[in-house]
């Protein structure tokens, strides 16, 4: 097994740079697990195309001996297998310990006739409606686009700037300033049983109208848990 290494250290390689895949997904949250879906069904195909295409090389090299000293083709199959899956395995185990993340993107409602058209320094709010399962944090994304009748007054999208405020069982627990449309906001709601959103619109000129909606948002725990 050391002579194998010795003559392969392009695997340990391979180990190290997967171990900082899986955390950065691990770090990438509900996003991450979607990359994992996608790379999951790469990674079947090529676990059984690899096998298939070594028993070929052996076929077609007959009985010759390996130019470098390691152990078989099955047994080195085997090898760099459990080195490749290790750390998806561990990244599986720890994600069984934690709570999954809750999305709640289509959940959280504008409070009556807020949200559209809003103007410089307008709130609109947001209520996440119940039930939902509690985390520590959530995540936000929020875009603004400008109605069609504003559109000839400039640019009101781009230079805009939002102040969200997460409200947490009737208090503020968390707030962000200075956040562009797109941009993604972490908030602390510690674990709370009612939750809502405060969103301030600051306008580049008081002319300025923009409509509101929500990109992207989910409940989540802090990574370790």
């Amino acid at each position: 097994m050391i002579n194998f290494f010795r003559h392969q250290r392009w695997l340990l390689v391979v180990a190290g740079g997967a171990v900082v895949i899986c955390v950065i997904l691990m770090l990438l949250r509900s996003k991450g697990v979607e990359i994992v879906d996608v790379v999951g069904v790469f990674l079947g195909i090529v676990a059984i195309a690899i096998p298939i295409a070594w028993d070929r090389q052996a076929r077609q090299a007959g009985n010759s001996p390996p130019r470098r000293p390691g152990p078989p083709g099955r047994r080195r199959f085997i090898v760099v297998a459990a080195w490749i899956l290790a750390p998806l395995m561990l990244l599986v185990l720890v994600s069984g310990f934690r709570e999954p993340d809750v999305r709640v993107a289509d959940r959280l409602v504008f409070d009556a006739g807020q949200g559209e058209s809003m103007s410089d320094e307008s709130t609109a709010r947001l209520t996440l409606a119940p039930p939902f399962e509690p985390r520590e944090r959530i995540f936000l994304q929020f875009v603004l686009t400008a109605p069609e009748t504003v559109s000839k007054s400039g640019n009101c999208v781009n230079p805009s700037r939002l102040t969200i405020d997460a409200i947490a069982d009737g208090h503020v627990s968390g707030t962000a300033t200075e956040v562009s449309s797109l941009e993604e906001v972490r908030l602390p709601v510690e674990n709370a049983a009612r939750l809502s959103v405060d969103v301030t619109y600051d306008a580049p000129t008081p002319e300025c109208r923009v409509d509101l909606s929500v990109a992207d948002a989910y409940l989540y725990n802090e990574f370790p848990p």
